[in-house]
């Protein structure tokens, strides 16, 4: 299957990233004009629902307490998959890992009842998500070791905190792979509309032209079949949002555990303390953190 092409821009990563020429900029510590590059970065997500983010953390808490093997029948990939359940639950008790695992309902409705990140968009709806922001080639030449060992999102985050003139846009999907009828679009663009329930945009970018630009070149190049190609990155958003509830939720009983003067207990399953998940394996196997996936 032929990866996507769009006129007048090379791709930079298959399907993900698309680059052109960008107008000379200067740069803010040399004030020398240089060359940059106009970036273009393609997301398609399904929006996480309230309850998939729970279910995802009682996941984790199962893989980590549901242990009938004895240590040493292990293999080294389901003692991997232990770990990164634990590097995910990392901020929880392992008291709170405990009750998770039994869909203690309790603990499940302190982290739904304000620690679930609040989310703008529709729960439960794919959405396609361009970010689009101009570099100084010297920044993306620098940039190539970091993108090697933290994948494609960096170009996201670095459109955010560095890009000049970043555009974001969110385009509400029909299914998976299905923009929405474009005569709405057009209808919503020709009202200079810039958030509605369909699209979202934003950005320090105020040329209305360049969005409307933007929104019909989807439509020129995202047939089904097309938008395919673009990777679903629902899981990943998932587990994001997942931690983030986890690490909010903490932070509140951390909180709450000051206030309350709680005192260390010298049982881990009833302590305050974070959870220790290295601690699940003995010594004597050779395992240590040198050993294990930090993400």
């Amino acid at each position: 299957m032929a990866n996507i092409r769009i006129e007048g821009y090379r791709t930079i990563l298959p399907n993900e990233v698309f680059g052109r020429e960008g107008e000379p900029r200067k740069n803010s510590f040399t004030n020398v004009f240089e060359p940059t590059t106009d970036i273009i970065y393609f997301q398609r997500y399904r929006v996480p629902t309230t309850e998939s983010i729970l279910q995802s953390i009682i996941t984790s808490a199962k893989e980590i307490k549901d242990r009938s093997k004895k240590d040493s029948e292990y293999t080294f990939p389901e003692i991997v998959k232990i770990i990164k359940a634990g590097r995910k639950l990392k901020f929880l008790t392992l008291e709170d890992i405990t009750n998770l695992s039994k869909a203690e309902e309790e603990t499940i409705d302190h982290i739904r009842e304000g620690h679930i990140p609040e989310i703008e968009l529709e729960q439960g709806r794919y959405h396609l998500r361009m970010l689009n922001g101009i570099f100084l080639n010297n920044y993306l030449e620098d940039m190539k070791e970091v993108i090697q060992s933290k994948g494609s999102d960096i170009y996201g985050t670095e459109i955010e905190r560095v890009g000049y003139d970043p555009l974001f846009l969110t385009i509400r999907l029909e299914d998976a792979i299905t923009l929405p009828e474009r005569e709405e679009i057009e209808y919503l663009m020709k009202r200079r509309v810039k958030v509605s329930d369909v699209f979202c945009a934003s950005g320090k970018n105020e040329d209305y032209r360049k969005l409307v630009n933007m929104v019909r070149l989807f439509y020129d190049i995202f047939t089904p079949r097309e938008m395919k190609k673009i990777s679903d990155t629902s899981l990943s958003l998932l587990q994001k949002t997942a931690n983030m509830a986890i690490k909010d939720s903490t932070t509140c009983k951390k909180k709450q555990y000051l206030l309350k003067d709680i005192k260390k207990s010298s049982n881990q399953e009833n302590s305050s303390e974070p959870f220790d998940i290295l601690s699940l394996f003995g010594k004597e196997k050779g395992f240590d953190k040198e050993h294990f996936p930090t993400n």
